[in-house]
C-alpha cells in the first residue's frame, strides 16, 4: 500500500457532521499505521460548467506518532463522456514529527465500462520537500474494478509500475489485489 502511495487508506473512523451537506467535518479513528487520530476538514467545490469541476479540502489532523499536521488538496475533473472522465490533483501535506512538506501531483483517467466494472489509469509522482522538492516515487497503474457475487462487493486488480528513490529509481512490478465492500446508506 505505501508502494501505492496509498497509506493511509486502512483507517476505521467515526465522522461527525452538523448536517449531512456540512463543508466541514470531524472524524476520530485508527490509521495511517493503527495511530488514533482526530482530524477536522473543510471540503467544498464547484462545478465550473457542465463537464468540468474543481474540488478542495484543507484539514487539520493530530496522530500519535506523527503529531499535528495539515493537509490541503485540490483536484480538477473534466467529464469526456458519460463513461469517461480524468482527473488532476495535487496534494501537500505537513507533518510536525518529520518537519518536512510531503507532496503528491496525480493525472487519472477514468473508463467506466458497464454497470459493473470499471478501469482506472493512473499516473502520479510524490516525494517530500527536504533536503529540496525531489521526487521519492513515480507510478504507473491501471486498476480493473469489478462488482460480483452481490451488489454490494467488488474485487480490484491492479498491476503497476513503480520507481523508488530508495531503490536508485530501478524499475519495479507489481501487482495489487483489493477486496471492497459498500455498506448501503439509509
Amino acid at each position: 500500500s505505501q508502494q501505492l502511495g496509498s497509506n493511509d487508506q486502512a483507517t476505521v473512523a467515526l465522522q461527525f457532521k452538523d448536517k449531512p451537506d456540512s463543508k466541514i467535518a470531524y472524524r476520530i479513528g485508527l490509521g495511517r499505521g493503527s495511530q488514533v487520530y482526530t482530524r477536522a476538514r473543510y471540503s467544498n467545490g464547484f462545478k465550473i460548467n457542465e463537464r468540468n469541476n474543481l474540488k478542495y479540502f484543507a484539514e487539520v489532523n493530530y496522530y500519535t506518532d506523527d503529531q499535528l499536521g495539515v493537509e490541503s488538496r485540490i483536484s480538477y475533473s473534466h467529464t469526456i463522456s458519460s463513461n469517461q472522465a480524468i482527473e488532476f490533483e495535487n496534494t501537500f501535506r505537513y507533518r510536525d514529527k518529520t518537519e518536512d512538506m510531503f507532496w503528491r501531483h496525480k493525472l487519472q483517467y477514468l473508463y467506466l465500462k458497464d454497470s459493473k466494472s470499471s478501469y482506472l489509469f493512473t499516473a502520479m509522482v510524490d516525494g517530500l520537500n527536504k533536503p529540496s522538492y525531489k521526487e521519492e516515487q513515480v507510478l504507473l497503474s491501471m486498476r480493473y474494478k469489478r462488482n460480483v457475487l452481490r451488489s454490494w462487493l467488488f474485487v480490484e486488480i491492479e498491476p503497476f509500475v513503480l520507481w523508488l528513490r530508495e531503490e536508485d529509481f530501478r524499475t519495479s512490478f507489481g501487482i495489487a489485489l483489493r477486496a471492497e465492500v459498500h455498506f448501503p446508506s439509509y
